[in-house]
């Protein structure tokens, strides 16, 4: 009866104890270098879903929350002993613009960032930087945008930057430049194609 008793107090003190105010949340260290974000915005997106103390509150919402900010491609959410969590964001870094080809695609602002993978934001926050844009099938927003930087680097010598370029569903690609020239470059692995465009520009040069 006394070791039972023991331990429902037990329980009672530890159950106190996890609601005790000391535990309340009461305040939230951001880390990270952000520059599309900044406080307002991650308080106005991230706060509200937020809840519960230093025990109760769950990780893994925490981190969804705020990685439902704009322009936050990754969130590490901790706590900090004994009422603090600290909360490390990482932004999304916009490479390119993306044209779909799904009906998913359709009417929305997508992006994509330095590692290849589309995301939503707002196409005004990137309109002076004249980015590429990217049309192919869904999933292929990785390779398009290391196929962009090789061609990039293939056609500098003709001082040519690739406005669009565009990979159809049967493979074939197709680059648009700032001059207005249409490169065809057929298909192919991306040797191929990469050494197709190198031999038009040294043509071109030489032309």
């Amino acid at each position: 009866v006394f070791a039972l008793a023991a331990l429902v107090l037990l329980a009672a003190a530890i159950g106190w104890l996890v609601r005790a105010p000391l535990f309340t949340v009461r305040a939230i260290v951001l880390d990270g270098e952000l520059s599309r974000s900044n406080l307002a915005t991650v308080r106005a997106n991230a706060l509200p879903q937020l809840a519960g103390n230093f025990f109760s509150f769950d990780l893994a919402r925490g981190r969804a929350a705020f990685e439902s900010v704009p322009w936050v491609r990754q969130a590490v959410v901790r706590r900090v002993w004994p009422n603090r969590l600290a909360v490390t964001l990482e932004e999304h870094r916009a490479a390119a613009l993306w044209q779909g080809q799904g009906e998913r695609d359709r009417g929305s602002d997508r992006l994509v960032n330095s590692q290849g993978e589309v995301f939503e934001a707002n196409l005004g926050d990137v309109e002076d930087e004249a980015l590429a844009t990217l049309a192919g099938p869904e999933g292929s927003a990785a390779q398009m945008l290391a196929m962009q930087r090789r061609l990039a680097d293939t056609l500098a010598p003709l001082e040519a930057r690739i406005e669009r370029l565009k990979l159809s569903s049967r493979g074939s690609w197709r680059a648009e430049l700032d001059s207005g020239a249409d490169l065809e470059l057929g298909r192919g692995s991306e040797d191929d194609v990469v050494a197709r465009a190198a031999r038009f520009a040294r043509t071109l040069a030489q032309a």
